[in-house]
C-alpha cells in the first residue's frame, strides 16, 4: 500500500487512504480530544481576550496565581507583556519629544514665554522622571529615544519659531537639568 493521504474524524480515528483513493483500515487512534482540550480552551480565552480584555486579564491573572499554565492564554499573555514594555519605551519618547519641543520654544522664542511654557517643561520632566522610576532599564535606551524624538519635536516647535536646529542642541542630562528661567 502506498499512501496517497492521511484524514482524521472528530472521534480521533484517523485513517489512510491507498493508491485506489479507498480508505483501507482504521489505522490507529490518536488523542484529538485530549489534545482539543486546550486548544478549545485557548479559542475560549483568545474570544474573550478580543472582546473583553478587563476580563480576559482578571481570568489570566488568576490561571497564572494558581499555577494553571495549561490554561492560560500563553500567545496573548507573551504579546500583552511585550506591549507592555513597548508602551512604556513609546510613554517615554512622547514626554521626551514634548520636553525638547517646550525647551526649543523657550529657548528659541523667549518673547514668548509664559509661566504656561514653564509649567509644561517641568511637567515633562516630572513625567519623565515617573516612567524612568518606574523602569529604569529605558535609561539605556536614553540616546535612542532623544534622536527619535528630535525631529518630531523640532517639526512641532517650528511653527512657531524657526531657524531650528538640526540636531538636538542638548543631551539628555541637560535637557531635564537646563535652568528655566524669565518668566
Amino acid at each position: 500500500m502506498v499512501p496517497l493521504g492521511i484524514a482524521a474524524d472528530d472521534a480521533g480515528n484517523v485513517y489512510v487512504a491507498d493508491t485506489n483513493n479507498y480508505t483501507v483500515r482504521k489505522t490507529f487512534r490518536v488523542i484529538i480530544r485530549e489534545r482539543n482540550k486546550p486548544e478549545a480552551q485557548m479559542s475560549k480565552t483568545s474570544e474573550i481576550y478580543e472582546q473583553d480584555l478587563v476580563l480576559w486579564t482578571e481570568e489570566q491573572g488568576k490561571l497564572l496565581r494558581e499555577g494553571k499554565l495549561d490554561e492560560a492564554d500563553i500567545e496573548n499573555l507573551a504579546e500583552e507583556i511585550e506591549s507592555m514594555g513597548r508602551t512604556e519605551r513609546a510613554r517615554l519618547c512622547s514626554h521626551t519629544q514634548r520636553l525638547l519641543e517646550y525647551l526649543l520654544k523657550w529657548f528659541y522664542l523667549p518673547e514668548r514665554r509664559f509661566p504656561s511654557g514653564y509649567a509644561a517643561i517641568v511637567e515633562e520632566r516630572t513625567m519623565i522622571e515617573v516612567v524612568l522610576g518606574c523602569s529604569p532599564s529605558l535609561g539605556d535606551r536614553l540616546p535612542q529615544i532623544m534622536s527619535l524624538a528630535y525631529p518630531d519635536a523640532r517639526r512641532l516647535a517650528a511653527i512657531e519659531v524657526s531657524p531650528l536646529p538640526d540636531e538636538c542642541p542638548w543631551t539628555f542630562e541637560e535637557a531635564m537639568t537646563l535652568p528655566i528661567e524669565g518668566v
